[in-house]
């Protein structure tokens, strides 16, 4: 690759890098973790889930707190705040992945282009 492509190439990928920005300047909380809906028997002994076997659906909130995973069930009203606010962590992590790659073939670049203009 000459060094004009290999200029080009990087004028690229500092325009990806940049886009990143807003993904990290984000001001809303977010929770570590995610959620997923299950069944389960609710352990009542004359419910329909032991008497029938019909599983209820619950959703749970898991997490790591202290090195430990961690799980709550949710009650229905707090499910769609639990989404979005592991969203924006899950969000916020692929962010913090595509940034590492992205300083990587940076730097990468960067000493191509270093050895280019290096005479001998």
């Amino acid at each position: 690759m000459d060094l004009s492509k290999k200029r080009k190439k990087l004028a690229g990928v500092f325009k990806e890098y940049d886009k990143l920005k807003t993904v990290f300047m984000t001001r809303g909380p977010m929770l570590n973790g995610g959620i997923y809906k299950t069944k389960t028997k609710c352990g009542n002994p004359n419910c329909h889930c032991n008497v029938r076997g019909e599983l209820h659906e619950v959703w749970r909130y898991y997490y790591c707190e202290s090195g430990k995973n961690k799980i709550k069930t949710l009650k229905i009203h707090e499910i769609g705040r639990f989404k979005e606010l592991t969203e924006r962590y899950k969000k916020f992590r692929r962010g913090r992945i595509l940034l590492v790659k992205l300083h990587k073939e940076i730097l990468e670049l960067i000493d191509k282009i270093e050895q280019s203009l290096i005479k001998d």
